[in-house]
């Protein structure tokens, strides 16, 4: 026989484990990814890999260098694209 210790233990895990697989953490917009490599971006934008490297050096374009590495901000990067699509800048 179970003590009733064992019994609220047993109980508040069921809780848990319910409450546990309910949550769903939001999704990034996209493919998942939060960051993607510039040639990631070159697909994602249509455009050559030369022409998103040059994107990337342009001020206030969402991308961070590690090293020589560098990698574009995915959510970020569409609305910086879009804010200049609706200005009419060029790029």
């Amino acid at each position: 026989m179970q003590t009733i210790e064992q019994i609220i233990e047993q109980a508040v895990a069921r809780g848990v484990k319910a409450a546990l697989s309910e949550f769903r953490p939001p999704e990034p917009e996209g493919n998942g990814k939060h960051t993607c490599t510039v040639a990631e971006w070159a697909v994602t934008v249509g455009v050559s890999k030369p022409r998103a490297y040059d994107m990337t050096h342009i001020e206030g374009f969402p991308v961070v260098v590690i090293g020589r590495r560098r990698v574009v901000l995915v959510d970020a990067a569409k609305r910086w694209l879009n804010e200049r699509a609706q200005e009419g800048t060029a790029i």
